[in-house]
């Protein structure tokens, strides 16, 4: 990482916005409307003078400088890399799963901007997300229902940012893959329905859905408290059987506390957010309201869009294929149903601006419209082709009507054209699949791929063209047929086309065959020399090249294959969150649903007027239960609101649980250091074993040498005698 001074007092204002820059997408606004990070604690770290000693225990606490003093500091040593620092402040906060998740997305965003410490980023980025995945597995294992709620309850700190939305805003595809995270996105994604419901019932129920109520099974709700649930069950069943009644002001928790307008509104309103994560069947639903929840399960919608837009496609095909003729011109052959425009076309037209109105609601239910405008530019492979598709009907739309024979047939070939993007749209729903996702995104990937390889293939393919081409022919005039000449002959022998190679050795050889897709005959001596330069390319090409290739998507498809499972998990996710935001009726039909959610946004905006003090009627709208339900605001983003009964046990059990993994993970490290200095000590001792061994040894050949010297020397002296 390029190393910077932070400690000068130029250089706190960068610290305190360098949050703001580096999360680049949903969480700034989360994050960037309370940065909280006071500049009076940076100023009592980073400008102390070092003589200056703390002395006061007083001096170790900063709740006068802000709100959460524990967090600020957290963020503070994250920005810097401090992680022991970091770990300190972790485990005196709260919401630890959120905090780790938030690391690993600025250590993750360090190693993509600053190469000089890629390593360490990437093991620090590691590290907090096995953190998160550890604690909240610990979480599963000691509750199930609230290691669930903890993914999606909004943390404080990051106003309505949850865990779920900061792990796939950063990808962190292992904390994804978690059983808890999975099992969430199976209670949106069937909703109320049982995920193990026959698939023969289920496909029933598709087929025939108003069969639903009498086949479905739905979630029971589990309830320790056997007398409450039977008193919320009762209650329920009365305001069930009259849906428009007003609801009595009493609290489930104590009954005999009485609710006032205001917490009861609040109530209520918690209560339709809170419906995307379904805790059970709470009453008897009677036969509209079980075919509403049946109709409105993500996974149901799923299935009635993809049928539609198959319909889509042939409609699509049909218009493209037989009935798209020039507007209102004789020499034309007339449309179908001798309409200037046929129907098709028409309901075509109305198909695609669903469509449109369905981009729009996307941009306006965005809260960062900058970043969206951005991350679907950049980052959405799926969004890009879709917008694609859209603007080249738009601008055949816009052609189409123009009379001019010229217009017409570049929206005939612009029609021809966008249909391509929209069957290739098509292929977002085999996500659904787990076996046929992760190939989508490999073929992404292989696509990267291929766009940087071929960049050095081209320019293989214009050497030779180029070469070769002014070998055989001489001054060749300037128009659009030498850049076909140069390229086409060059590309096609990629894939076999080796139709150059006949008139390269008729040239070489002094003929001129009839049959030469070239308007003159080649020189023969530039032949010779081209047919030297075609055997070097062939070698480059097929040998060389289309096996680096080979070798190159082979590496991609090992290294997503292993990551497989993780990849689809995170498709789903992206499918749950689309199908569970889409409207009830597919289109065209979805122009009837924003309809009626224009209504309801005029009625939301109209509805401060009823407020529960002007008078008794006010008072019966605000607290009628269907008249919040057409003015509550649309759950876009899976936050559930918890009550304060709930939000504690679930901070009390995160914080127990990740100091007890941290005191693991401690005593782990501690044994293994002693295992290691056993370890170390063995082998010590086996040294020390086999150095006296050799010294043994080394002292007795020692003993047996000078004892021969001696007795050399002794017959020496004697035969000297």
């Amino acid at each position: 990482m390029k190393k910077k001074n932070f400690f000068s007092k130029e250089n706190i204002d960068e610290v305190l916005t360098f949050f703001d820059t580096l999360i680049n997408d949903d969480l700034v606004l989360a994050y960037s409307q309370k940065i909280s990070l006071n500049k009076n604690i940076l100023d009592y770290f980073m400008l102390r003078k070092p003589q200056e000693q703390i002395s006061k225990d007083q001096d170790f606490f900063f709740d006068h400088l802000c709100e959460n003093p524990e967090h600020e500091m957290f963020l503070f040593n994250v920005l810097l890399c401090r992680q022991e620092m970091s770990m300190l402040f972790l485990t005196r906060g709260t919401n630890s799963i959120g905090h780790s998740l938030i690391a690993t997305k600025i250590f993750k965003f360090y190693a993509n901007e600053f190469d000089d410490d890629l390593n360490i980023c990437e093991e620090m980025a590691k590290y907090f997300e096995s953190l998160a995945c550890d604690i909240l597995k610990l979480f599963n294992e000691n509750d199930e229902l609230y290691s669930q709620l903890t993914l999606i309850r909004k943390l404080k700190e990051f106003e309505n940012v949850t865990c779920m939305r900061i792990a796939t805003s950063s990808r962190d595809l292992n904390f994804i893959s978690m059983q808890s995270f999975q099992n969430v996105l199976d209670r949106i994604w069937y909703h109320r329905m049982l995920p193990d419901t026959n698939k023969a019932k289920l496909l029933i129920c598709l087929v025939f859905p108003f069969l639903a109520p009498a086949i479905i099974k739905y979630r029971q709700k589990i309830d320790h408290n056997k007398e409450k649930s039977e008193g919320l069950i009762k209650s329920q069943k009365k305001d069930e059987t009259k849906e428009t009644e007003v609801l009595e002001p009493t609290d489930e928790e104590n009954p005999g506390k009485t609710l006032n307008d205001e917490e009861l509104i609040k109530k209520i309103d918690a209560e339709f957010s809170n419906d995307f994560f379904d805790l059970g069947n709470h009453g008897n639903y009677n036969y509209f309201q079980f075919l509403y929840h049946f109709l409105n399960t993500p996974f149901v919608k799923f299935i009635y869009h993809q049928i539609w837009y198959l319909l889509f496609l042939l409609l699509f095909s049909y218009v493209v294929l037989c009935d798209f003729s020039k507007f209102e011109t004789p020499k034309y052959p007339t449309t179908s149903f001798e309409l200037a425009i046929s129907i098709p076309e028409i309901v075509l037209m109305i198909w695609i601006f669903a469509f449109v109105t369905e981009e729009i609601r996307k941009f306006l239910k965005e809260e960062m419209k900058k970043y969206y405008i951005i991350n679907t530019l950049i980052g959405d492979f799926w969004e890009n082709i879709n917008i694609g598709a859209i603007l080249l009907y738009l601008v055949a739309f816009i052609l189409r009507f123009i009379k001019d024979d010229q217009c017409f047939k570049a929206a005939r070939i612009i029609m021809a054209v966008d249909i391509i993007l929209w069957f290739f749209k098509s292929l977002k729903a085999y996500t659904f699949l787990r076996q046929l996702g992760p190939k989508l995104y490999m073929i992404r990937e292989m696509l990267v791929q291929l766009a940087y390889f071929f960049l050095i293939v081209l320019l293989f393919m214009f050497a030779f063209g180029v070469s070769t081409t002014a070998l055989m022919f001489q001054n060749q005039a300037l128009d659009k047929h030498l850049l076909k000449n140069v390229f086409l002959p060059a590309y096609f022998m990629i894939g076999g086309e080796y139709y150059t190679r006949t008139v390269i050795m008729d040239a070489s050889s002094g003929q001129c065959s009839d049959s030469s897709p070239y308007s003159e005959c080649p020189e023969e001596t530039g032949s010779s020399v081209a047919l030297a330069l075609y055997v070097i390319y062939l070698i480059f090409l097929n040998i060389l090249l289309v096996n680096l290739l080979i070798a190159i998507f082979n590496n991609t498809y090992d290294t997503i294959e292993q990551e497989a499972n993780k990849i689809w998990n995170s498709q789903r996710y992206a499918l749950v969150t689309e199908y569970y935001n889409k409207p009830l009726l597919p289109a065209p039909f979805v122009l009837l649903s924003y309809l009626f959610s224009v209504f309801k946004f005029i009625l939301r905006k109209s509805s401060m007027i009823f407020e529960p003090k002007r008078g008794r009627f006010s008072k019966f709208l605000s607290r009628n239960q269907f008249f919040r339900y057409l003015t509550h605001k649309w759950n876009y983003i899976f936050v559930y609101i918890l009550d304060e009964k709930e939000e504690r046990k679930i901070i009390r059990i995160e914080e127990s649980l990740t100091n007890e993994l941290i005191n693991l993970r401690e005593k782990d490290k501690k044994d293994n250091f002693e295992v290691k200095v056993e370890q170390n000590y063995e082998k010590l001792d086996i040294l020390s074993s086999r150095f006296e061994e050799f010294m043994e040894k080394g002292n007795f050949a020692l003993n047996e040498k000078i004892q021969a010297i001696d007795t050399s020397l002794n017959n020496l002296l004697k035969s000297m005698k």
